[in-house]
């Protein structure tokens, strides 16, 4: 079978590459302060009940994530009103997809991959982050092969 130059075959994950990969993570300037910046964020921040809190967890989280979510002030809104601190420490699945369903201008979007950032900062053990990324890597390991972007 030929297979297209941009895929490569996925190592097996086994614990050494999982530690391999953590340490190249944290190696990475880049990626790993602004990890350790949002960490510190929703430390000093942890409740969603101010506007500009929630404002300000957004904003962080769309510009270092690039989610896209261009009415931040609407969507800061919409989770004020969601009041979501109670759902998060119950671990609630589903407050992640009453967060991703936002209209803005009579628009209906469904930001699922933001709202499992959002959530995945208030509690990184109940609520993974889900993206293209993530998706491409779970149908890459069902089939064995990766197709690598070109960005």
């Amino acid at each position: 079978m030929k297979r297209n130059p941009k895929q490569v075959e996925l190592d097996t994950p086994t614990p050494e590459l999982v530690r391999e990969y953590i340490r190249r993570f944290e190696q990475s300037e880049r990626y790993y302060l602004a990890d350790q910046a949002i960490t510190k964020l929703f430390g000093l921040i942890p409740n969603n009940e101010e506007l500009e809190d929630i404002l300000l967890k957004l904003s962080v989280i769309n510009n270092l994530y690039s989610t896209q979510i261009f009415a931040t002030f609407e969507m800061a809104q919409h989770i004020k009103r969601l009041r979501i601190d109670p759902e998060l420490s119950k671990h609630s699945t589903e407050i992640v997809n009453r967060i991703a369903d936002f209209s803005v201008s009579g628009k209906r979007r469904y930001c699922f991959s933001f709202a499992t950032k959002y959530c995945n900062w208030h509690n990184q053990e109940h609520y993974p982050i889900i993206d293209s990324f993530v998706a491409k890597l779970i149908v890459a390991y069902r089939n064995g092969l990766v197709e690598l972007s070109v960005r």
